[in-house]
């Protein structure tokens, strides 16, 4: 062998081979560390698929559920469509909160019995009926006319 083969191969080759054996070892850790951490970080608390659902809608009410359910094919809240806007809603109703409810829960009971509200809104909007909702609870109806609000 040459003296500079030798030579090369102690100064370059040697100390590379090392450097890359070093990183590859760094390397191994470091993943290794990730891999741990993740692991922990899964594993450590009892979160469910359904917990992260739940953030997710966190930042809708109930209340803006259930209009967006029921409500927002015929109606929205600051625009007039196939029914009327529903924003304040509670005030045109002269804040009688129970009537409202009657009239969510059931329209045409309400327009039949001549209700002094409920008849011309009948007629205001040509004569459209309003699905009724009979299977809302009270919290339910609550909640829609909180977010009306």
């Amino acid at each position: 062998m040459s003296l500079q083969y030798t030579l090369k191969r102690h100064f370059f080759v040697r100390p590379l081979k090392n450097k890359l054996q070093s990183m590859s070892h760094k390397k191994y850790v470091v993943l290794s560390l990730c891999f741990v951490s993740l692991l922990w970080a899964c594993g450590s608390s009892n979160t469910r698929i359904e917990d992260f659902k739940t953030k997710e809608t966190a930042g809708t009410s109930k209340g803006e559920s259930l209009f967006q359910s029921k409500c927002s094919m015929c109606h929205s809240l600051n625009e007039d469509k196939i029914g009327p806007a529903l924003a304040g809603v509670e005030k045109r109703w002269g804040g009688d909160v129970g009537k409202l409810k009657l009239f969510i829960k059931d329209a045409q009971k309400m327009i039949n019995s001549g209700d002094a509200y409920a008849a011309p809104l009948y007629e205001k909007w040509n004569k459209s009926n309003m699905p009724s909702f009979p299977d809302l609870t009270e919290e339910e109806l609550n909640d829609i006319i909180a977010y009306l609000k």
